[in-house]
């Protein structure tokens, strides 16, 4: 159970708050609420703590970097 949450945590984290922190940035640049819109702007940016550009398509060298989650008790990757 635990485990499922820790997955679905991660689809949030970038489907969800990336995106809603970027809409509310662009919103509020147009507002002119600068120090707000950085503020989101770079709280969206968080999704890049799910990013692990050492991961790559069998088969296709080409290809390579994913979201991925990172075990917060290991400190390591965890392959979905």
């Amino acid at each position: 159970m635990v485990q499922n949450l820790f997955y679905v945590a991660h689809s949030l984290t970038l489907q969800k708050y990336a995106f809603d922190d970027f809409t509310i940035a662009q919103v509020a640049k147009i507002l002119n609420r600068t120090e707000e819109a950085m503020r989101y702007y770079n709280r969206s940016r968080n999704f890049i703590n799910n990013w692990n550009p050492e991961t790559f398509m069998p088969d296709a060298d080409a290809i390579k970097g994913f979201m991925q989650v990172q075990s917060l008790s290991q400190n390591a990757w965890v392959f979905c």
